[in-house]
């Protein structure tokens, strides 16, 4: 006998069920691995905008300059990041893992507040894998790995998570309305305080109230407050210099459009290296959004929980316009880059549970769990490169090393900041150095040209290792080992001496070393060092260091380089 096929809807049924399961596993499998690609590219060094921003910020301000809490960082006033910057120089070490900790925090703020929101306020139910897993999958996929991966960059967390949470609080109805009126003011103000675009924080909630038709005194006190901070952030405001380009009016509305249009299908630019299928995508996102907006508010079906969602989507498209306004002059492409990525990627999730929540039809709620499912699919091909390559980041270990014990190699420097500001890094390290500021107040990079070789603090019991090569540079000697604490500490300080037990030099652990890990373990894995030296006549012996003991890992002859 023929089995009996299943109906149209409960065969739908099934599949969305499916579909929202695939999806929640792809959200758990992108939230776990973004955390390992955070750890992974982990790097306390500072980085190109990071030593204005972060070592300027803390010199200035403990200089006694506290104008140096409000000053631009280009054209962003950044008050809210540098009290994270502050907090993480003062309380955590300055070590960056606050910073860090900071960013996917808010990250799962935002997530919560979605899930709470539509908890509290949805007209359809949606099934709850894909509801969990779409947020996890686009809010945390590695497509935004420039913000992941550096700490400076929790401003752009920040500005949304503001943004997005005084959204929700505008959206809300229940009593007391004026508190929940003047919380989204408040959380408008720190999204000012957090970036530049967060100034549209306050057009979004005065969008949100034209569109759910709200009093005109909270109009009215949108307004003034607005106006207000405006004011607040030009006071002494001084615009960074912007590239002459001489362009047509043609192609500079061409580069505005294009700039626009891609800017919310970003995310697909590391996908499929396209400035078209983003822009395909970025067009497609506004088209829907328009048409729910336009058709919610003609029909006067705008609920809190759906304006929440549209004014989450309203501060994304503002912010893609000041981005197209100072950035698009350069050229469409400056839109796919990956520090964009987090807005369009909260834009399609809120596109997506807006167009759930408003569709009448089941087949098209289905078909929206459809596409966002095959969108979440494609998106997650990306996530292999949490574990890309991350040795470079040893570089910037030897950068500051050789600057801090007077070996400075600018060619290192020049990863770490703009070659031809290499002066002004080199005043912004020294200051450092000097206060034992953030890094250069713990461990190796602290002890790195500020201890002496005593011979009664030799110890050869707790660590191995060797001195395998020594090579010349433009500055002095280059020497090159491994070393490895018996009991696994890493980031081990190397220190070279001549024969007469007088330092010359120092290295540190953290090189790449696979052939180590073959024969101790995985904990040697990144038990290679360099190091650098004056030159010298004689053997070069060299010792491990921790806690005042010096242990013996090798000579090497200083007159006779291997290479």
């Amino acid at each position: 006998m023929t089995p009996r096929l299943e109906s149209g809807p409960k065969m739908m049924n099934t599949a969305t069920k499916l579909l929202s399961a695939w999806v929640l596993a792809l959200g758990a499998l992108v939230f776990l691995s973004t955390v390992y690609g955070v750890v992974h590219f982990y790097s306390p060094i500072p980085w190109w905008d990071e030593w204005d921003g972060y070592i300027g910020f803390y010199r200035n301000v403990t200089t006694g300059y506290l104008g140096g809490w409000w000053i631009p960082h280009m054209e962003h006033r950044i008050l809210f990041p540098r009290i994270l910057f502050w907090l993480d120089i003062c309380w955590f070490g300055g070590q960056h893992y606050f910073l860090f900790f900071a960013q996917q925090a808010m990250q799962v703020a935002m997530v919560l507040i979605l899930w709470r929101e539509y908890a509290r306020g949805k007209s359809l139910k949606a099934p709850w894998a894909w509801i969990v897993g779409l947020p996890l999958a686009l809010l945390f996929s590695w497509v935004q790995s420039e913000t992941f991966k550096w700490g400076f960059e929790v401003q752009v967390v920040a500005v949304y998570f503001f943004a997005f949470w005084a959204a929700a609080q505008f959206s809300r109805l229940d009593q007391p309305r004026v508190s929940h009126v003047a919380a989204a003011l408040v959380l408008a103000c720190f999204a000012e305080i957090s970036m530049g675009n967060g100034m549209l924080a306050f057009a979004m909630l005065l969008g949100q109230g034209v569109v759910a038709r709200r009093p005109a005194r909270e109009l009215l006190l949108v307004l003034v407050v607005g106006a207000l901070m405006w004011t607040v952030y030009f006071i002494g405001f001084t615009k960074p210099p912007e590239p002459h380009l001489s362009l047509s009016a043609r192609e500079l509305a061409t580069n505005y459009v294009q700039f626009f249009l891609a800017f919310l299908g970003n995310p697909l630019a590391f996908v499929q290296s396209s400035l078209l299928v983003c822009m395909i995508a970025g067009g497609l996102t506004l088209a829907v959004a328009a048409w729910l907006v336009l058709y919610l508010y003609i029909k006067r079906e705008i609920t809190p929980y759906r304006l929440f969602l549209i004014g989450g989507l309203g501060f994304i498209v503002l912010t893609d316009l000041a981005a197209m306004s100072g950035r698009a002059i350069g050229g469409a492409g400056a839109a796919t880059a990956s520090r964009y990525t987090t807005g369009p990627l909260l834009a399609w999730v809120l596109l997506s549970f807006l167009a759930f929540d408003t569709l009448k039809s089941a087949l098209r709620r289905q078909l929206v769990v459809l596409a966002t499912a095959a969108i979440a699919t494609v998106m997650v091909t990306y996530q292999h490169h949490v574990r890309d390559d991350s040795s470079y980041l040893y570089n910037w270990k030897l950068a500051a090393l050789s600057h801090k014990i007077g070996l400075d190699h600018p060619d290192l420097d020049g990863l770490l900041f703009p070659p031809d500001a290499h002066d002004h890094f080199v005043s912004l390290a020294d200051f450092a150095a000097s206060q034992n500021v953030a890094l250069y107040g713990k461990g190796w990079l602290r002890d790195a040209g500020s201890i002496t070789y005593r011979p009664d603090g030799r110890d050869d019991t707790w660590c191995e290792g060797a001195v395998e090569a020594m090579s010349t540079d433009s500055v002095g000697l280059v020497a090159k080992g491994w070393a490895l604490s018996k009991d696994g500490a890493h980031d081990l300080l190397v220190v070279l001496t001549d024969r007469d037990g007088n330092i010359v030099g120092y290295g540190v652990t953290g090189e790449d070393r696979r052939d180590i890990a073959k024969t101790h373990g995985g904990g040697a894995r990144t038990s290679g060092w360099t190091g650098f030296t004056k030159r010298v006549d004689g053997p070069v012996v060299a010792y491990a260091y921790r806690d005042k003991k010096f242990c013996l890992l090798g000579t090497q002859d200083a007159a006779h380089p291997s290479s």
